[in-house]
């Protein structure tokens, strides 16, 4: 076994392919030194500055998923099985490349999305928290759309009880991070899309940190105590907050916008009932979870009516969808004064 290195954008072209298997190397530095060993000068001019020799500001490297501080992670650690992933921060600014016209020429095409859509969405952050059946999708959809920074939140590992569901994670990444075993997909289908992955567990001591600089927070959770976690930090900071949850073959969806309708401790003010493992169908999140994309993607570009006031149900056993007008708690302890 060895450091499989991932390379994504102009580093790909650099070397000539996507990965590269490494044996030998013992932390970041040494491995760079022997990728510029084996592949040449072409890869060294991306990788440094020619006056300085110092790392581009233009590299960025994610070891197992978790970004590296490029001052100070250099001597981080690697053992065989890890993976590491180079390629090159995006901007998020408002131009877009040829690639990128051809690519999102579709949805621009959508009256009232444009090109100035698409730049509100270049533009924008979202997180998704939770990389199961409902973040999953939803964060396949943020990408092929071209949101231009996603940040996704996982703590766990890869179960084989995952896989009915949980499209991002393959037979394979079985023992892998979650976010690790996404972070390479979701790269590999949209390398122009700024991607970072956070390993925390979510925590009310934490939680406000997590959410910081976010747009809208995706709900990819399955239990609800840190969904009110999230729900409360996003109202308290006017954070876009688009809740899902499933089971067996029935879902729900919801909208929280902070100061304009219900937050979600408002719909659902008491705790479920907690299962340690409840009944899912894959299509079930499969389609909540494309449902909070297109939510989040409404949200950003401003087209369409996003679900605010109002509760999405989808019953797969009958195939079918109801909406239900909520209202705002003036009792609720989380947007009570919003």
């Amino acid at each position: 076994m060895a450091i499989k290195v991932k390379f994504f954008a102009n580093f790909r072209e650099a070397v000539g392919k996507e990965q590269e298997d490494i044996d030998g190397v013992e932390d970041v530095a040494s491995l760079l030194e022997e990728l510029v060993r084996k592949f040449g000068e072409r890869l060294a001019e991306q990788l440094y500055e020619p006056r300085t020799g110092k790392l581009r500001d233009t590299v960025h490297i994610l070891v197992n998923g978790r970004g590296i501080n490029l001052l100070s992670g250099l001597k981080t650690g690697l053992k065989d099985g890890d993976i590491v992933a180079i390629f090159p921060p995006v901007s998020g600014g408002a131009s877009f490349t040829p690639e990128e016209l051809e690519r999102y020429n579709r949805q621009m095409m959508i009256r009232g999305f444009g090109k100035e859509g698409q730049r509100k969405l270049k533009a924008a952050h979202v997180l998704v928290a939770g990389l199961g059946g409902l973040g999953s999708p939803a964060s396949v959809y943020l990408v092929a759309a071209g949101v231009g920074h996603l940040t996704i939140l996982d703590a766990e590992r890869v179960e084989l009880s995952n896989l009915n569901r949980q499209i991002l994670h393959w037979h394979l990444d079985v023992g892998r991070s979650k976010a690790g075993s996404a972070i390479e997909k979701l790269f590999a289908m949209n390398p122009s899309v700024e991607i970072d992955s956070k390993l925390d567990v979510i925590t009310n001591k934490n939680v406000g940190a997590l959410i910081k600089d976010a747009d809208v927070v995706i709900d990819g959770m399955d239990n609800y105590p840190t969904r009110y976690l999230l729900n409360e930090a996003c109202v308290r900071n006017r954070v876009p907050f688009v809740h899902g949850a499933v089971e067996g073959l029935i879902g729900q969806l919801a909208t929280v916008l902070p100061g304009k309708g219900p937050c979600l401790r408002c719909i659902i003010p008491r705790e479920p009932p907690m299962k340690p493992a409840f009944p899912v169908l894959g299509p079930t999140p499969g389609a909540i979870g494309c449902l909070q994309a297109m939510e989040a993607i409404k949200l950003i570009v401003g087209i369409g009516k996003p679900l605010v006031g109002q509760m999405l149900f989808f019953n797969g056993e009958d195939m079918t969808f109801d909406v239900i007008e909520v209202r705002r708690d003036p009792n609720c302890p989380v947007c009570k004064g919003i």
